[in-house]
């Protein structure tokens, strides 16, 4: 007597070798839209000042590959953490500050708005800066999505590796 079993194996990405190519498409997917998200919740919280600088180099940038993937959110302008974190007492530049002072205070005469400066970098010489935090309360506002985005590739995964999800 012979008894013969036999077993084929699904046609699924799981067994046909494209396994790592869905876990690397839904984890891009996820971390793209975690940092654009994220990027949009950040960038309204950020303080404009006279030219925006602050707020247009609050950018994103994803690197590495599948389960290495690192998202950031970020802002190269030189003083972005001063103003995320607030100043111990320092004395700044008066230049800048009065540039503010003309634009946002709408004073013109150019001694009386760097006697106005100064007496805003005396101040800021004496107490520091308060920080804005926009970065943590942005992050705070939006990680419970990002999580949610990661959760959802996950379930996608498993769907697409067992054969119930779409390609």
């Amino acid at each position: 007597m012979e008894l013969t079993l036999q077993f084929e194996v699904p046609k699924t990405p799981l067994f046909d070798g494209t396994a790592p190519r869905v876990v690397r498409e839904e984890l891009d997917q996820a971390m793209n839209a975690s940092v654009l998200h994220l990027k949009g919740q950040i960038v309204p919280l950020v303080p404009v000042g006279v030219t925006a600088l602050l707020r247009g180099g609050v950018a994103a940038a994803i690197t590495g590959e599948g389960v290495t993937l690192v998202g950031r959110v970020f802002d190269a302008v030189s003083y972005a953490l001063p103003v995320e974190l607030g100043s111990r007492p320092h004395f700044p530049p008066i230049g800048p500050i009065a540039l503010w002072v003309r634009r946002k205070l709408g004073i013109s005469d150019e001694r009386e708005a760097r006697s106005v400066a100064f007496l805003i970098a005396r101040k800021i010489s004496r107490v520091g800066t308060k920080p804005v935090k926009f970065f943590a309360r942005g992050f705070d506002a939006g990680k419970g999505r990002c999580v949610t985005f990661f959760e959802q590739a996950n379930e996608r995964i498993a769907a697409r590796l067992s054969g119930k999800g779409g390609a």
